[in-house]
């Protein structure tokens, strides 16, 4: 667990919520822009909702 994760878990304690809860919310508050980007990502992969946009044929709407 990163420094960062730690120190905001330690301020999750008071939240009602299940430690595993807590753990990964504290992850997510850590992450770096690219970091939640990634794990969206990955979590839309394991739904199977997850599709690259394709480019436009045209330029009109």
């Amino acid at each position: 667990m990163k420094k960062k994760e730690r120190l905001i878990l330690q301020r999750l304690r008071g939240l009602r919520a299940s430690e595993e809860e807590r753990l990964q919310i504290a992850r997510s508050l850590a992450a770096s822009p690219a970091e939640r980007w990634a794990r969206n990502q990955n979590f839309l992969r394991s739904l199977g909702s997850f599709r690259r946009l394709k480019a436009r044929e045209s330029d009109t709407w």
